[in-house]
């Protein structure tokens, strides 16, 4: 019999549990979530493991990663701004960032580091990577950042979490690293699979199968999203007089969006957020969003159709590329934001609403597209890497 060349590793991680693990993902839902969700994964393969989450003072990360019982650890970082000053500043930072955490891997010598994206996440893994630690970075859009293409030219590895295409930027990526890339998925928290449709039901006071349509801004929330859609379903109530809306506003327009739905007469559960998002996907029977990374993951694990409004300022656009992974399977509609209003927006929802035999085909494609075991294939790369790394210890 052939020997397993991970038997070492995953006896280390799997039976004495002494992993020592790095995570760092910051900024948005979109970052933190999926790097909480392999701490989980990590945790249940290997209880006895350490980790230490990494990422900015008084941040969201460092919340979410407090509300999960996680150690977290401080350091430098800023976003790249325009002009003079807001270079100095950044470079300063990430300086700063990246002396820190050469202390903080010197003290904590972890076994690998992991990133998640965010201006948080640069400075510990150059540094990993300074000290020739082994570091992957997780690339969860179908664009690959800048800082991700810089670090794995600098010898990290490569996780991403959508389906390439293979002439795109990403696939080309991919090919070129080979075994160094992995499709793992988006990790996706327990508690998301864990949420049943009957608390859904709870939840929001539904009843019924009536149609319904779950709107999501993303993390931060969606201005366009809380102006147009209150409208747009007023609209499609013609054709649905039943329709029923779930609504996720984000921080600041919970009110005026409740009030815009109770002026159109149309049942509806409007909050700004929820830890138990899952049960509501799993309520829908169409989804409008915007296409960030976690929220495609999260509509393809649900297996729902989609509406997708890109939000036309991210970075390298790279909502667009994502929703379009979706759409060239057959899962989404694609709606740009560039001259929407609530009639386009009421056409294109009540193109997928009134047509059940698209909207169960939108939906099986998107099944097709899920990676429900991603955190679990996250922990198989990482320990395959490390394998790598023992296999070659003078590098």
């Amino acid at each position: 019999m052939r020997p397993n060349p991970r038997a070492p590793v995953a006896k280390r991680l799997c039976e004495s549990g002494n992993v020592r693990l790095m995570v760092s993902g910051g900024g948005t839902g979109g970052h933190i979530m999926p790097a909480l969700a392999l701490c989980e994964a990590v945790l249940k393969r290997a209880p006895r493991s350490v980790l230490w989450y990494i990422g900015r003072r008084r941040s969201m990360e460092e919340r979410l990663t407090k509300d999960s019982a996680l150690p977290f650890k401080r350091l430098h970082a800023a976003p790249l701004r325009r002009g003079p000053v807001g270079f100095i500043a950044f470079i300063a930072a990430m300086l700063l960032g990246t002396v820190e955490a050469l202390v903080l891997i010197l003290r904590f010598r972890p076994h690998v580091l992991v990133g998640f994206g965010g201006y948080a996440s640069f400075p510990l893994l150059l540094a990993g990577i300074l000290l020739r630690r082994t570091v992957v970075v997780h690339e969860a859009n179908a664009l690959p950042g800048k800082a991700v293409r810089l670090l794995v030219r600098l010898d990290a590895r490569l996780a991403y979490g959508l389906v390439p295409d293979a002439g795109g930027a990403l696939g080309v990526l991919v090919a070129r690293l080979g075994n160094r890339a992995c499709l793992t998925g988006n990790p996706l928290r327990r508690s998301f699979f864990e949420v049943s449709q009957a608390r859904a039901r709870v939840l929001t006071g539904f009843s019924g199968d009536a149609p319904t349509v779950l709107i999501i801004g993303g993390s931060q929330g969606s201005r366009t999203l809380n102006t147009l859609a209150p409208a747009a379903i007023g609209l499609l109530k013609q054709a649905e007089p039943h329709v029923r809306v779930i609504h996720l506003t984000g921080a600041t327009d919970s009110p005026a969006v409740r009030h815009a739905y109770a002026g159109i007469h149309v049942p509806h559960f409007v909050t700004a957020f929820t830890d138990e998002i899952g049960g509501l996907y799993r309520l829908a029977t169409v989804v409008v969003a915007r296409a960030g990374a976690l929220t495609v993951s999260e509509i393809c694990a649900a297996g729902v159709p989609a509406v997708l409004v890109p939000f036309p300022f991210a970075a390298e656009d790279h909502q667009t590329a994502n929703a379009h992974v979706l759409e060239q399977h057959g899962g989404a509609v694609v709606v740009q934001e560039t001259g929407l209003d609530a009639p386009r927006l009421a056409a294109a929802l009540g193109s997928v609403l009134t047509d059940a035999g698209l909207a169960a085909a939108m939906a099986a494609a998107n099944t097709t597209l899920a990676q429900p075991d991603a955190a679990e294939k996250l922990v198989d790369f990482i320990e395959l890497c490390l394998t790598k790394q023992e296999s070659h210890p003078g590098r």
